[in-house]
């Protein structure tokens, strides 16, 4: 017997250390608790099971159909475009579309910008670059 990967000889350990841990009147008490606690569990799983597997099935049925339907639809596409163009390229174009009204366009990155070059009257005349000044000595 193997209940949750636990073997008959563990289970029976396990019951030894809960009599020597929870002595022998409230293991009684316990045991009680834990059995109502599985039938509770069980009932609310049994539940479960009469519930959850006719809505799977509407769900399988609700997939089915889809499955159908995309099938029908590749099968009508497959028709109307592949067959017809079969003995000449493929030119599929689409028409440019225009923003919808309320789309919001999001700027792009500004455009690199460089310094501007100043113009030929803007510089300086031809005159010499005075000397920089001489630093003043410092000694002892």
């Amino acid at each position: 017997m193997d209940i949750f990967g636990i073997g008959t000889g563990e289970l029976l350990a396990i019951f030894f250390i809960a009599i020597l841990v929870l002595g022998p009147e409230r293991m009684v008490r316990v045991s009680r608790q834990l059995g109502r606690g599985i039938r509770q569990l069980r009932g609310y799983l049994a539940q479960i099971n009469r519930e959850v597997p006719p809505e799977l099935n509407e769900v399988r049925e609700a997939v089915t159909e889809l499955r159908t339907a995309g099938d029908q639809l590749r099968s009508d596409l497959t028709q109307r475009l592949i067959e017809p163009a079969a003995g000449r390229p493929a030119a599929v174009t689409r028409p440019p579309q225009e923003p919808a009204a309320d789309a919001v366009i999001l700027p792009g990155p500004p455009p690199p910008t460089t310094p501007p070059e100043p113009a030929p009257s803007e510089t300086a005349p031809d005159t010499p670059a005075a000397p920089p000044d001489p630093a003043p000595e410092t000694g002892p």
